[in-house]
Protein backbone atom coordinates (compact mmCIF):
# COMPACT_ATOMS: atom_id res chain seq x y z
CA UNK A 1 0.00 0.00 0.00
CA UNK A 2 1.16 3.73 -0.72
CA UNK A 3 0.87 6.55 1.17
CA UNK A 4 -1.72 8.11 -0.13
CA UNK A 5 -3.64 11.11 0.64
CA UNK A 6 -7.20 10.42 2.25
CA UNK A 7 -9.96 12.25 2.24
CA UNK A 8 -12.17 12.18 5.25
CA UNK A 9 -15.26 13.04 7.37
CA UNK A 10 -15.40 14.76 11.00
CA UNK A 11 -17.40 12.58 12.94
CA UNK A 12 -16.65 13.92 16.30
CA UNK A 13 -13.89 16.70 17.68
CA UNK A 14 -14.26 17.97 21.19
CA UNK A 15 -12.14 19.22 23.63
CA UNK A 16 -10.00 17.63 26.60
CA UNK A 17 -10.38 19.75 29.25
CA UNK A 18 -7.59 20.05 31.89
CA UNK A 19 -7.69 21.97 35.51
CA UNK A 20 -4.85 23.48 36.73
CA UNK A 21 -3.82 23.52 40.59
CA UNK A 22 -4.75 27.13 40.59
CA UNK A 23 -8.04 27.12 39.17
CA UNK A 24 -7.44 27.82 35.83
CA UNK A 25 -8.55 25.58 32.98
CA UNK A 26 -6.99 25.01 29.46
CA UNK A 27 -8.89 23.36 27.37
CA UNK A 28 -7.28 21.73 24.19
CA UNK A 29 -8.73 20.15 20.57
CA UNK A 30 -6.83 18.43 18.21
CA UNK A 31 -8.09 17.81 14.77
CA UNK A 32 -6.81 16.34 11.61
CA UNK A 33 -5.43 18.31 8.91
CA UNK A 34 -3.79 15.84 6.68
CA UNK A 35 -4.62 11.83 7.10
CA UNK A 36 -2.70 9.20 4.80
CA UNK A 37 -2.89 5.58 4.51
CA UNK A 38 -0.09 3.56 6.21
CA UNK A 39 2.00 0.62 4.77
CA UNK A 40 -0.13 -1.95 6.52
CA UNK A 41 -3.73 -2.24 5.94
CA UNK A 42 -5.89 0.53 8.70
CA UNK A 43 -2.57 2.06 9.42
CA UNK A 44 -3.41 6.03 9.06
CA UNK A 45 -1.01 8.37 9.82
CA UNK A 46 -2.02 11.87 10.30
CA UNK A 47 -0.79 15.78 11.00
CA UNK A 48 -3.06 17.77 13.41
CA UNK A 49 -3.49 21.08 14.43
CA UNK A 50 -4.53 22.14 18.03
CA UNK A 51 -6.55 24.86 18.70
CA UNK A 52 -6.66 25.94 23.16
CA UNK A 53 -8.66 27.87 24.94
CA UNK A 54 -8.40 29.20 28.82
CA UNK A 55 -10.73 30.17 31.42
CA UNK A 56 -7.42 31.98 33.30
CA UNK A 57 -7.54 31.88 37.33
CA UNK A 58 -6.54 36.08 38.00
CA UNK A 59 -2.75 34.98 37.99
CA UNK A 60 -2.66 33.72 34.76
CA UNK A 61 -3.84 37.38 33.32
CA UNK A 62 -1.51 39.71 32.18
CA UNK A 63 -0.89 42.10 29.24
CA UNK A 64 -0.33 40.88 25.84
CA UNK A 65 3.33 39.74 24.89
CA UNK A 66 5.04 40.30 21.63
CA UNK A 67 5.71 36.70 21.27
CA UNK A 68 2.75 34.67 20.82
CA UNK A 69 3.87 31.04 20.34
CA UNK A 70 5.64 29.48 23.26
CA UNK A 71 8.82 27.33 22.68
CA UNK A 72 10.71 24.95 24.70
CA UNK A 73 13.01 27.50 26.38
CA UNK A 74 9.90 29.63 27.14
CA UNK A 75 8.87 26.98 29.67
CA UNK A 76 9.21 27.62 33.13
CA UNK A 77 7.66 25.57 36.18
CA UNK A 78 5.50 22.63 35.82
CA UNK A 79 2.09 23.31 36.94
CA UNK A 80 -0.15 20.49 38.53
CA UNK A 81 -3.86 19.35 36.68
CA UNK A 82 -6.32 16.91 36.73
CA UNK A 83 -7.98 15.96 33.82
CA UNK A 84 -11.23 17.09 33.91
CA UNK A 85 -12.20 15.49 30.84
CA UNK A 86 -10.61 13.28 27.83
CA UNK A 87 -12.17 12.73 24.09
CA UNK A 88 -11.47 10.41 21.59
CA UNK A 89 -12.10 12.15 18.69
CA UNK A 90 -13.70 10.17 15.62
CA UNK A 91 -13.31 10.83 11.83
CA UNK A 92 -14.12 8.16 8.78
CA UNK A 93 -11.99 8.47 5.99
CA UNK A 94 -12.53 7.53 2.28
CA UNK A 95 -12.33 4.04 2.60
CA UNK A 96 -14.94 3.69 4.99
CA UNK A 97 -12.92 2.83 8.05
CA UNK A 98 -12.93 4.55 11.27
CA UNK A 99 -10.33 6.59 13.12
CA UNK A 100 -9.89 7.23 16.40
CA UNK A 101 -7.44 10.01 17.84
CA UNK A 102 -6.72 11.02 21.56
CA UNK A 103 -4.92 13.28 22.91
CA UNK A 104 -2.54 12.20 26.26
CA UNK A 105 -1.34 15.29 28.38
CA UNK A 106 1.94 14.24 30.19
CA UNK A 107 2.78 17.46 30.91
CA UNK A 108 1.74 21.44 31.38
CA UNK A 109 4.33 24.14 32.04
CA UNK A 110 4.06 27.96 32.93
CA UNK A 111 5.65 30.50 30.72
CA UNK A 112 6.35 34.16 30.85
CA UNK A 113 3.89 34.61 27.74
CA UNK A 114 0.53 36.26 27.18
CA UNK A 115 -2.25 35.79 24.67
CA UNK A 116 -3.85 39.00 22.84
CA UNK A 117 -6.20 38.70 24.99
CA UNK A 118 -3.77 38.41 28.14
CA UNK A 119 -4.22 35.18 29.03
CA UNK A 120 -0.75 33.08 30.36
CA UNK A 121 0.46 30.92 27.02
CA UNK A 122 1.50 27.15 28.39
CA UNK A 123 4.02 24.82 27.23
CA UNK A 124 2.80 21.69 27.03
CA UNK A 125 4.30 18.04 26.00
CA UNK A 126 1.60 15.72 25.22
CA UNK A 127 1.10 12.26 23.17
CA UNK A 128 -1.66 11.79 20.78
CA UNK A 129 -2.71 8.62 19.32
CA UNK A 130 -4.43 7.83 16.20
CA UNK A 131 -5.55 3.85 15.41
CA UNK A 132 -7.72 2.71 12.48
CA UNK A 133 -10.95 0.55 13.50
CA UNK A 134 -13.73 -1.07 12.13
CA UNK A 135 -17.42 -0.91 13.36
CA UNK A 136 -18.44 -3.47 15.33
CA UNK A 137 -21.31 -4.80 12.82
CA UNK A 138 -20.85 -5.75 9.33
CA UNK A 139 -22.40 -3.14 7.73
CA UNK A 140 -19.71 -0.82 7.25
CA UNK A 141 -21.82 2.32 6.21
CA UNK A 142 -22.69 2.05 10.07
CA UNK A 143 -20.90 5.09 11.84
CA UNK A 144 -20.51 4.65 15.64
CA UNK A 145 -21.71 7.28 17.84
CA UNK A 146 -19.67 6.69 20.38
CA UNK A 147 -15.99 4.95 21.00
CA UNK A 148 -18.03 2.17 22.93
CA UNK A 149 -19.75 1.86 19.22
CA UNK A 150 -16.76 0.55 17.41
CA UNK A 151 -13.93 -1.85 17.52
CA UNK A 152 -10.38 -1.48 17.84
CA UNK A 153 -8.32 -3.64 14.70
CA UNK A 154 -4.54 -4.85 16.09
Amino acid sequence: MSTDALAFTTIREDWNDYRLENGTLYRIKVTITNLRRGKQPLERMGEFSTVVNTEPAPEDIGQPTEKQVAQEADALEDVRFEQSSRTTNIYEDSEAEIILVTLMMDRIRKTNLFSSKGSRIFFTDARISISGVVPSVNESSVIPKSPSDITAVT
